[in-house]
């Protein structure tokens, strides 16, 4: 997933929210235990924010967590 931020990372324009990446990878009766979340600057995020000379800078979230029953 990924973040959106304007004018280096001040304004936030996009939130990811987990529940909508993770739920459905769920089945019924299951649970995600030992929840992280992981926030990066990857490579091309910051190419990108360069380029757009910080007015745009996105981030790379990762998720991990175990599914139980």
């Amino acid at each position: 997933d990924w973040a959106g931020f304007l004018f280096w990372g001040l304004v936030p324009i996009h939130q990811p929210y987990p529940a909508e990446v993770l739920k459905p990878r769920l089945a019924k009766g299951q649970r995600l235990a030992n929840f992280k979340i992981t926030s990066s600057d990857q490579v091309g995020d910051v190419l990108f924010g360069l380029i757009t000379l910080g007015i745009y800078f996105p981030r790379t979230i990762k998720y991990e967590a175990d599914i139980v029953q």
